[in-house]
């Protein structure tokens, strides 16, 4: 044998008598445990509140205590636990049963502690009262007290709580919510705070939401996350009004992520996949004195990246890759981007910035006729007139009524007459304008309809109509003005200028035109 296989074999038969000796050790270590030192816990419950009350930095009272060894450590049954003192304006945390776990093995698994405060099916109440203040009830038997000092659980090195269930009530809309966990796991580092669970709402069979929240409790820092997939979106918010409409069904995938500091959000990101989305109005659209309806729409598909920054002038906020499907058509991706400059005392560059690109009207106008802030004249419209059309691109900056600025590339803008407005079908140019005049380029080779059903009988189609039109304000009234525009129709065409005004006193409008190589019908 070589001195080499003669010094392998004597490390490797000295590693065995080591872990030979250190299992024979931990053995002893479990033994001596076991006999003699869980005995002596369950018989000096006032050990086990010295050290519990160590770490929480208040009086902590234990009645009873049971104890026993498990795989990874030994398990303390605390029953009556009182922790803080007995004051008339702040009473003492009352727990009827919990449970402390020392884990030998904490450093080989994620999110765990060497010594966790475990408590099993805890029904807790979130109220928020007809002022907007909630309070948190049901830690203590029979407690509805939002002065019981329940932050004292914080300063454990982990909080488990198993089979938890949380009512939210809202007293302002009569809402109510049921959401349960199988584990919500609280780990603390110092002024650091992690929470994960998989949250379940009990009224709905929807999948679990994962949630992760990290902050520290020093700074006032933190994340959040909430997501999961197949999610039931209706079941979720099970009636709860989305600015001011109702999600009928939905399901697919939403994730959220947010981020604070020193208790202000500063960041929120959102990923959104879903299917077969319906929502409806939650008040009737009135057509007259004797009819109304309830509408809806269906989106066969939606699916859009979200971002929200905010920064030391403002915030900014940012659609991504809006991908919707109606009626099995897919429209193309469009995007957004919206601005806010201008915070605090710096009035002078304070102003919104807008940005879109490929914007189906329809989308957007069939959600603000669900909506009920929006005014019923405009409800009535959007639903009778059915807007269409996309906006290829359009810039918006405004810093009040006296300074703005618009551009917007305009394609088969239409929508359907309605009492007095007519209707239109065919728009397409760019429009500018900035706050004293909007003027619409119309190209050439455009086709173009107008429908005035109480005056004409017939629509009007036009195959060109080509020009400019501007629209501004002028000394008495508004005025609508174009230097040359090109009509052709069956049967007639021509070219026109002139000016329609509208007196700011009210009455029938003042036509100054003039047509010239006109070809009659």
């Amino acid at each position: 044998m070589t001195t080499l296989r003669r010094r392998l074999r004597h490390t490797r038969l000295g590693l065995q008598a080591l872990l030979a000796t250190a299992v024979i050790l931990a053995a002893l270590v479990v033994g001596i445990m076991q006999l003699a030192v869980l005995p002596w816990l369950a018989a000096h419950p006032e050990r086990i509140s010295a050290f519990l009350g160590e770490r929480l930095h208040r009086p902590v009272r234990i009645d009873q205590v049971e104890a026993r060894w498990e795989r990874n450590g030994p398990l303390l049954d605390l029953h009556g636990v009182h922790i803080g003192e007995d004051r008339p304006a702040q009473p003492a945390l009352v727990i009827a049963r919990a449970a402390l776990k020392i884990n030998f093995l904490s450093f080989a698994h994620r999110n765990t502690r060497w010594n966790e405060f475990r408590l099993d099916g805890l029904d807790l109440n979130l109220q928020r009262d007809a002022d907007g203040h909630w309070s948190l009830s049901g830690l203590a038997p029979g407690d509805a007290s939002e002065n019981a000092d329940q932050r004292a659980l914080f300063g454990l090195g982990a909080l488990v709580l198993r089979d938890l269930t949380v009512s939210v009530n809202d007293a302002g809309s009569g809402r109510q919510f049921r959401f349960g966990t199988d584990e919500l796991r609280l780990v603390n580092f110092g002024d650091e705070h992690r929470i994960a669970a998989r949250v379940r709402c009990l009224q709905t069979q929807s999948a679990p939401i994962d949630t992760v929240v990290e902050y520290d409790s020093a700074t006032d820092n933190g994340t959040a996350y909430f997501g999961g997939n197949s999610l039931d979106l209706a079941a979720i918010l099970h009636g709860y009004p989305v600015f001011g409409t109702n999600v009928v069904r939905g399901n697919g995938r939403a994730q959220v992520w947010g981020q604070w500091r020193a208790g202000d959000v500063t960041s929120a990101r959102i990923e959104v996949s879903l299917n077969d989305l319906v929502v409806e109005a939650q008040t009737p659209i009135e057509l007259d004195d004797k009819r109304g309806v309830v509408p809806r729409i269906n989106f066969n598909t939606v699916a859009f990246g979200a971002r929200w920054l905010r920064g030391d002038q403002g915030w900014s906020a940012d659609i991504a890759d809006l991908r919707l499907e109606r009626q099995q058509i897919a429209l193309p991706a469009a995007a957004a981007h919206i601005q806010k400059k201008g915070a605090g005392d710096d009035a002078a560059g304070a102003g919104y910035v807008v940005k879109l690109w490929n914007v189906d009207v329809s989308a957007p106008a069939s959600l603000a006729m669900l909506a009920e802030d929006v005014p019923p004249a405009w409800r009535h419209w959007l639903y009778s007139g059915n807007p269409e059309g996309s906006v290829r691109m359009a810039s918006l900056r405004w810093a009040g009524r006296d300074d703005v600025d618009v551009q917007a590339d305009l394609d088969g803008i239409a929508w359907r007459a309605m009492d007095k407005l007519p209707g239109v079908s065919g728009l397409r140019g760019a429009l500018t304008g900035d706050e004293q005049a909007l003027a619409l380029e119309l190209p050439a080779h455009g086709s173009f309809s107008v429908d005035v059903p109480r005056i004409f009988r017939k629509r009007f189609d036009f195959t060109e109509f080509a020009g400019t039109l501007a629209v501004y304000a002028g000394d008495t009234g508004w005025r609508l003005e174009t230097d040359s525009l090109l009509f052709e129709g069956a049967g007639f065409g021509g070219e026109l200028r002139g000016a329609l005004e509208f007196p700011d006193a009210g009455g029938r409008p003042s036509i100054d035109s003039s047509r010239s190589g006109a070809r009659p019908a």
